[in-house]
C-alpha cells in the first residue's frame, strides 16, 4: 500500500484556463511559429534526434539551427576586423 504524500506544490494559477492562458502567454513572448514543409528524409532524422536527444521536435529544429549558426557565425555575421 502507498503512503498518502502531501497537498503537493501550491498552484500558481487558480484554474487550467488561467494556466493555459500563462502558459500561450509566455510562449509567444519567447518563440515564434514557423510552418514549413520538410522532406520524409529530414522529417525522419528530426524525429531520430528528437528521441536520441529527448526532447520535442521543436526543440530539436531549435538546437540544430543554434549549432549551425554557431559553426558558421563568421559567414553569417561577418566581424569588420
Amino acid at each position: 500500500m502507498e503512503k498518502k504524500r502531501g497537498p503537493g506544490r501550491p498552484r500558481k494559477h487558480e484554474t487550467d484556463h488561467d494556466r493555459v492562458k500563462a502558459f500561450r502567454k509566455r510562449k509567444d513572448r519567447e518563440s515564434c511559429r514557423i510552418d514549413c514543409y520538410v522532406s520524409y528524409g529530414a522529417s525522419n532524422r528530426i524525429e531520430s534526434l528528437s528521441k536520441l536527444w529527448n526532447c520535442s521536435k521543436g526543440d530539436t529544429i531549435d538546437r540544430l539551427i543554434m549549432e549551425a549558426a554557431e559553426k558558421y557565425d563568421d559567414t553569417l555575421f561577418p566581424h569588420g576586423d
